[in-house]
């Protein structure tokens, strides 16, 4: 499917769905977020359709933020639901040929609904520059917690597009089994409001003509020149000219 990033909130501008995987392609989000990949599990003999799928893993990638550090601006990160891990790889540095890497195993989830604390073995990581002091326990913590808290957003956000393609699906089902057929505005013969308009127009048109057989229109004319019994050969032809660019100039102004 292909989308207008423009007209969406998420920036969506393309959408892979299968069986076994959703991939998502966005454009000009605040989040520098550009690709997101999501692996499912295959489902078994015996389970139930409508049930949501089971998340594997789930891969999200990022364009470069100048205004971060190229250590601490997350470049692709991994969600690995089935095996509680997380793994993160930062941007490249200037004149490096390797990235800073960070591995999370996230703590049982009674730790992370109640509250969150750090074990400094269950985490692991990569710098570029050997003589750098290791990351703080605070860092590691905020970002760890950070992390839990874009994989929970993540995965609301995929259930969320499952849920807007199925209904998409829907729709377009219902609009290939029960067709309904345009009919043009200019086509008189089958639009019903344009043969409304139009026994509008002939009724009007039918009236006004009946009104202008009762009208004496050169009664005017005659009463300009005091509604004498005779009139000259020269007040007749003005008369015929007065009335004729009078004509002329109704018509002008209707056109108009």
């Amino acid at each position: 499917m292909l989308f207008y990033h423009m007209a969406r909130n998420d920036g969506l501008e393309k959408l892979e769905m299968d069986p076994l995987y959703l991939i998502q392609h966005f454009r000009d989000r605040m989040d520098l977020l550009h690709y997101r990949k999501v692996d499912y599990q295959l489902r078994g003999q015996g389970q139930v359709e409508e049930l949501k799928r089971n998340v594997l893993k789930l891969v999200e990638e990022f364009h470069r933020n100048p205004e971060k550090d190229a250590d601490s601006d997350i470049a692709r990160r991994t969600f690995a639901v089935a095996d509680n891990h997380i793994f993160l790889k930062f941007h490249y540095a200037p004149c490096k040929v390797t990235a800073a890497t960070r591995e999370f195993i996230k703590p049982p989830l009674t730790e992370i609904s109640e509250r969150l604390t750090f074990n400094p073995e269950l985490t692991a990581g990569y710098q570029t520059h050997p003589a750098d002091l290791p990351p703080k326990q605070l860092y590691l913590f905020r970002l760890l917690e950070e992390q839990l808290k874009a994989e929970e957003a993540s995965l609301l956000s995929v259930r969320q597009m499952e849920n807007e393609v199925s209904t998409i699906l829907q729709q377009r089902s219902t609009e290939l089994c029960t067709p309904k057929l345009k009919v043009s505005i200019f086509n008189v013969e089958r639009n019903e409001l344009a043969k409304e308009g139009m026994k509008d127009r002939q009724l009007h048109t039918q009236v006004a003509r009946e009104t202008e057989t009762d009208v004496d229109f050169l009664a005017p004319y005659f009463a300009h020149i005091g509604n004498s019994e005779k009139i000259s050969y020269d007040e007749a032809l003005g008369i015929r000219d007065n009335c004729i660019a009078d004509f002329k100039q109704l018509l002008v102004d209707r056109i108009n």
